[in-house]
């Protein structure tokens, strides 16, 4: 974990910083085991756990993240433009079929790492002095730690989410980081409807995608299913139309109104 895990996990970490969208290539088989041919291309947008249970499974993510967020990665313009382009170049498109994100997917922490940091930078905007507070920073370290791999920041989960006694002498530091936490989260809940939908239709909201092609479409294969050769042709036209629909998406499709015009709009 430490030498594999840590390290891939540090340099996502550091590359998608600022980044606007995370798009994840991925093949899949031709026919689901019933025997249905699948899509040529899925558009992955959506975690399992908030589509069989209309929010994320209890433990994966701290409570204070909005299960609203996972319902879909991506602005589902850019979702819908992807599918138009590649449905108008004869490409038949599936939405969440038949994979789903899984939870704990790079594509689902990255989701929620991004709307925490969002929140953090919110926050001390609001509240500046907590900035250099490090109970507010440990709690914001504990809500960005998505992989679950910091021992501190799990021994905040356990005081906070399992009701576990802090550490001997330590409680009145955690009595303090009990506070921060109650704070931010009062904060998010003060108008927890309005918040979460600026943060889902801000135009520089991060996205990640997962997209599935069908390897028949880049593979030859011989009579015992196994790959001979590569056949990228197919791919990289695939491949120019998402990029043509992104670029479209970017320069004319991306809501650009202010929090004003959106809430004039939205009443």
């Amino acid at each position: 974990l430490r030498e594999y895990y840590d390290g891939i996990s540090d340099s996502l970490g550091r590359y998608l910083n600022g980044r606007l969208i995370k798009i994840s290539v991925h093949t899949y088989d031709q026919y689901n085991q019933s025997g249905t041919e699948r899509p040529e291309v899925s558009l992955v947008t959506r975690a399992e756990g908030f589509q069989n249970e209309n929010q994320l499974p209890h433990g994966v993510f701290d409570p204070m993240f909005p299960d609203r967020v996972a319902e879909f990665t991506v602005d589902r313009v850019l979702r819908d433009r992807i599918s138009l382009t590649l449905e108008k170049n004869k490409i038949p498109v599936a939405h969440n079929y038949p994979y789903l994100l899984p939870d704990g997917s790079v594509e689902v922490r990255y989701q929620v790492w991004s709307f925490f940091a969002w929140l953090q930078k919110r926050f001390q905007r609001l509240y500046p002095e907590s900035a250099q507070n490090i109970y507010y920073q440990q709690v914001w370290d504990m809500l960005l730690d998505t992989n679950l791999r910091s021992s501190e920041a799990n021994e905040i989960r356990s005081v906070l989410h399992m009701y576990r006694k802090p550490p001997i002498g330590q409680e009145g530091r955690y009595q303090h980081i009990i506070q921060a936490y109650m704070d931010i989260q009062s904060e998010l809940n003060r108008d927890n409807r309005k918040l979460v939908t600026e943060y889902c239709t801000s135009p520089t909201r991060t996205m990640s995608l997962g997209i599935e092609v069908r390897k028949d479409l880049i593979w030859e294969f011989d009579s015992y299913g196994e790959p001979i050769q590569l056949r990228p042709e197919r791919g990289l036209f695939i491949a120019d139309k998402i990029a043509e629909a992104i670029t479209i998406y970017l320069c004319n499709d991306r809501d650009l109104l202010t929090e004003e015009q959106w809430e004039t709009w939205h009443q």
